[in-house]
C-alpha cells in the first residue's frame, strides 16, 4: 500500500507491504472405498482455512456425461458425502465449494468396475423381447403357452415384474437366462418344460436340477437365487428357490463375482452375462 501526502506542488510518499490471505483454500476432492458398482464410496472435500458458512455440492458424471447426478440432491454444510455408483464406467467426481454466490470447483477421476446385480433399471420388457427377436431363434411357444407365456413379450413382462419385485435388475435376469439356456433352446440335462431358466440344481449332463410348475415360478426362483448371492436383504415373496439357504448371502454383489460360484470353473461367467446385456 502506498500513501501520498501532498502540500500544493510537493508531495511525500510512504509505503507498507500488507499480505492478504485467502479465507479458505480448496485442495481437492478425494474418493475412498472399493470402486465397484453397488458399493458405497466416501467423498471428502479437502478444504482448509476459515470454512464457516461454506456449502458443498458433489456431482458425478459417467462416460462423458452419458449419465450424471448430484449426490444427496442439494448443497450441504458437510464436506463429506457417501455415493454409490450403480453401473461400471469411467466417472468424474466434481466438487463445488460455494461461498455465497461465489464457488470453486475441483474434480477427480474414478474408474468403477463390476455390474451390480441389485438395483433400479431403465430396461423395459419390450427392449428385452426385441433383443430376443433379433436372434435367429424361435420362441418355444408350444412349451410355454400352457405355462403362462404364449410369446416372448409375455415371457419378458413376467421376467421384469418378478425381478423388480425383489429389487434385482431385469436385464441381469434376462441375460443370464439366455446364457444358461442358449436363448431358450436348452439342449442339456435341463428340459424346457422344467421352467428352470438358470440351471438351478443342475450338476451335470445327467442331473437336470429343479423343476418349476410355470414360467413365473421358474423366473422368480432365478431372481431369488441371484438375490441370495448379491445381498443380505430379506425376500419380498415366499421363497421358491430350493437352494436359497445354501448360498453364502451377499458374497457376489456384482455379476463378475459369480465367477467360480454360480458356474464352476466359470472364470468368465459374469463377463459372459454382461456381454449379452450390452446387446440389449
Amino acid at each position: 500500500m502506498i500513501l501520498d501526502v501532498m502540500d500544493g506542488s510537493s508531495a511525500k510518499h510512504a509505503s507498507a507491504s500488507v499480505r492478504v490471505d485467502e479465507r479458505y483454500t480448496v485442495g481437492g476432492v478425494s474418493v475412498s472405498g472399493d470402486a465397484r458398482s453397488g458399493s458405497p464410496l466416501k467423498l471428502k472435500a479437502d478444504v482448509s482455512g476459515d470454512t464457516s458458512g461454506l456449502k458443498y455440492k458433489f456431482v458425478w458424471e459417467r462416460d462423458g456425461w452419458a449419465d450424471w447426478g448430484v449426490v444427496d440432491g442439494t448443497p450441504s454444510d458437510s464436506p463429506e458425502a457417501v455415493w454409490t455408483p450403480t453401473a461400471p464406467g469411467s466417472y468424474t467426481v466434481i466438487l463445488d465449494v460455494m461461498d455465497g454466490t461465489e464457488y470453486r470447483s475441483v474434480s477427480c477421476r474414478v474408474v468403477v468396475t463390476g455390474y451390480s446385480i441389485m438395483g433400479v433399471s431403465d430396461f423395459t420388457s419390450k427392449q428385452l423381447a426385441d433383443c430376443y427377436l433379433r436372434q435367429p431363434y424361435v420362441f418355444p411357444a408350444t412349451v410355454y403357452s400352457a405355462k403362462g407365456a404364449a410369446s416372448i413379450y409375455d415371457f419378458c413382462d413376467t421376467l421384469v415384474a418378478v425381478s423388480r419385485s425383489e429389487g434385482v435388475r431385469p436385464e441381469v435376469v434376462f441375460a443370464q437366462a439366455m446364457l444358461e439356456t442358449g436363448w431358450l433352446r436348452f439342449g442339456g440335462s435341463v428340459k424346457p418344460e422344467a421352467c428352470n431358466f438358470a440351471g438351478i440344481g443342475a450338476i451335470n449332463s445327467q442331473v437336470g436340477g429343479a423343476v418349476f410348475p410355470d414360467v413365473k415360478t421358474g423366473l422368480l426362483a432365478q431372481v431369488q437365487h441371484l438375490k441370495a448371492y448379491a445381498c443380505l436383504d430379506d425376500l419380498v415373496n415366499p421363497c421358491v428357490d430350493p437352494r436359497f439357504s445354501l448360498v453364502k448371502r451377499g458374497c457376489a454383489p456384482c455379476l463378475e463375482d459369480l465367477n467360480g460360484r454360480w458356474a464352476v470353473p466359470g472364470s468368465t461367467y459374469g463377463q459372459s452375462i454382461v456381454r449379452i446385456i450390452h446387446t440389449i
